[in-house]
């Protein structure tokens, strides 16, 4: 089991669709080069959160907006993970190599308790394979990485008390994801997505839709 879609809420569909063939090829965001790639994107316009630089876990990243808001994150080389949980997992995540286009492979989420969070996505498959360590960052976190087929859910822990954002189902943005399978009674429902999907929050307020049952 793994994720099979993301879901994206637009205001234009052929705008969207231009710049997400131009510029990720449609695929979205594993790659072999991230200055190579980001570089068009600056030139034209388009909004960074964060410049490209070097990361813990031996990886070049950069954060920018697509034309919805939505953040999205290039990541060049394979991440060497400060402590490895599954060594089987993370020799399956480097052998699926450098991509030729960019590739989706990864969804962020924030979460209040890594331990029920992790027990919350077993049921669909996801293990943890790895920790990177942030101590540079003021914010006080952690980021565990759960591996289910190809797809990886990063779990950001902060030492901070966090609030829970409610679903955003028809906005503008990124409102959740579609795995291809799960306990068909995982989280609490939330309604109706425009693609079909009926929507379901876990307790962190991410948003998903499972399209097949464990």
């Amino acid at each position: 089991m793994a994720i099979k879609k993301i879901l994206i809420n637009i205001e234009d569909t052929e705008r969207s669709a231009e710049f997400y063939t131009r510029f990720l090829r449609a695929r979205g965001f594993t790659v072999d080069s991230v200055d190579a790639l980001v570089r068009p994107l600056k030139e034209a316009g388009v909004r960074f959160h964060l410049d490209p630089l070097d990361a813990e876990g031996e990886v070049r990243i950069a954060f920018f907006y697509d034309l919805d808001g939505i953040l999205l994150e290039f990541v060049e080389g394979p991440l060497r993970y400060h402590v490895v949980y599954d060594e089987a997992g993370e020799r399956a995540d480097w052998g699926l190599g450098v991509p030729e286009l960019p590739r989706f492979d990864r969804v962020a989420i924030t979460a209040g308790d890594l331990d029920d969070t992790e027990g919350r996505y077993a049921p669909f498959g996801y293990a943890k394979i790895g920790r990177i360590h942030q101590p540079g960052d003021p914010r006080g976190f952690e980021i565990d990485y759960l591996k289910a087929g190809d797809s990886i859910l990063e779990i950001f822990t902060f030492d901070a008390e966090l609030s829970v954002r409610g679903p955003r189902l028809a906005a503008p943005g990124f409102p959740g994801v579609v795995f291809d399978a799960g306990p068909a009674e995982a989280g609490l429902a939330v309604g109706a997505h425009a693609s079909g999907h009926e929507l379901r929050a876990d307790a962190d307020g991410f948003v998903f839709a499972v399209e097949g049952h464990a």
